[in-house]
């Protein structure tokens, strides 16, 4: 399960922006997010910080070597930090198949859809006023997927452009790919549509109907 910082944190030498994404090490008590009982502890690599502002984490301790070990061969190495915090200040990844149960309550639904909500989401099952996220995710995938068909720019691959590698893996000429201004346009909407779930404290990396290798 991954997470993504909301802001930027700052320990001593290690400055972590915010959307930096972490790998969540202990398993959430609440598949509810967005709150502060949430108790979390999380992984982030040096060098997703290092990349990110190299300048205020010195390079020498992006994968510290273990000055223990004689051998250089297969060293051991610190990759990353261990950081204690709860949901106020991570989204949490909604794909993860932990949250395939979660309900959320109405109000927090209007805040994604606040000009009403769906009749095609699906209520959640003895419970009044909820809906179950994962109908969310998909109304919402299937919106974005549509709006991409409609408005991306795409390019038709020629079996040239195959044989200079372009495309994806199996990619025979004729098929689509985005251009590089479709894929400005696929970028820009994706962040809206990532904006409005991250109101209720979840992300998620829509795909638009496309496949991603």
């Amino acid at each position: 399960m991954y997470c993504i910082t909301r802001n930027d944190m700052k320990f001593g030498d290690y400055f972590i922006p915010a959307r930096t994404k972490a790998i969540v090490i202990n398993k959430p008590a609440y598949r509810e997010a967005n709150i502060p009982g949430l108790y979390l502890d999380i992984a982030i690599r040096l060098s997703d910080a290092a990349l990110k502002q190299r300048k205020s984490v010195p390079i020498n301790e992006v994968e510290v070597g273990n000055e223990l070990e004689s051998t250089h061969y297969q060293r051991s190495k610190m990759v990353g930090i261990e950081i204690q915090t709860n949901g106020e200040h991570v989204f949490m990844d909604a794909g993860d198949s932990f949250y395939n149960d979660s309900m959320i309550a109405e109000w927090e639904v209007k805040k994604i859809f606040p000009n009403g909500v769906p009749e095609a989401l699906e209520k959640a099952p003895y419970h009044i006023n909820q809906y179950m996220l994962q109908s969310i995710i998909d109304y919402l995938e299937n919106e974005f997927a549509e709006w991409v068909q409609k408005n991306c720019d795409f390019h038709k691959l020629t079996k040239r452009d195959i044989e200079n590698g372009e495309g994806f893996d199996g990619a025979c000429p004729g098929d689509r790919t985005l251009s590089n201004s479709g894929m400005e346009q696929f970028d820009k909407k994706k962040n809206e549509y990532q904006a409005r779930l991250e109101t209720i404290g979840f992300t998620y990396d829509f795909k638009g109907g496309l496949i991603w290798d």
